[in-house]
């Protein structure tokens, strides 16, 4: 319907948190203009992000992993609010029962 409606537009779809390219090659007949969204959602990681060798080395693991996939795949942190003052991103205005609350 996409490439029917609006051929210039890319569709964009985020992979679930299954990020293996047999779960999506077979998806679709033409992956032109297709890109599969993928991110780490790191504010909800249990993972420390600030070291940056690590993140590096993260990204650079899931880039050559994005080559198994038929279309492109786009890495990014999506919402620039990625501190534990970003409540509203466990629901609206619920920092969620597992985190701790931290005066902004």
């Amino acid at each position: 319907m996409v490439q029917l409606y609006a051929p210039q537009a890319y569709f964009v779809f985020h992979d679930a948190y299954r990020y293996e390219a047999h779960t999506w090659n077979d998806l679709f007949n033409d992956y032109h203009k297709v890109a599969l969204d993928h991110h780490y959602y790191q504010t909800f990681s249990s993972q420390e992000f600030s070291q940056i060798v690590q993140n590096c080395q993260d990204y650079q693991y899931e880039a050559k992993a994005a080559k198994a996939f038929k279309m492109e795949v786009w890495f990014g942190e999506w919402s620039l609010a990625t501190d534990n003052c970003a409540m509203w991103l466990g629901g609206f205005n619920d920092i969620g029962p597992n985190t701790p609350y931290h005066e902004c």
